[in-house]
């Protein structure tokens, strides 16, 4: 299941460029999210990971992707980046869970 992507405050004419760049992030997780190609999607949602670089639903979602194409400790780094960014991430640490405990190289 995928994570829905964070929505952030009130959009005002005068965004601050960290707001402005989280808004452009969500718009390029989407097109990861909905990108036909494993290589498309993970473009597009590092991209949204590096324009906001404190969301931690990105790096997730990246680590959701490497896992299902067997790239298991490039998903382990992502599911730590977003405990990192947010300790109490269930997703991620159930994640990163399932991975350690099942081996996954």
């Amino acid at each position: 299941q995928k994570e829905a992507i964070p929505a952030t405050a009130a959009r005002s004419t005068k965004q601050p460029k960290e707001e402005g760049d989280c808004l452009q992030a969500t718009k390029e997780a989407e097109r990861g999210l909905n990108a036909s190609s494993d290589a498309d999607r993970i473009f597009y949602l590092r991209r949204a990971a590096r324009l906001c670089a404190e969301e931690p639903a990105y790096h997730v979602e990246l680590g959701k992707l490497y896992s299902e194409i067997g790239k298991h400790n490039d998903a382990k780094f992502e599911f730590r980046q977003a405990i990192d960014l947010d300790p109490d991430n269930q997703i991620a640490r159930d994640e990163l869970s399932i991975l350690e405990n099942s081996g996954g190289q």
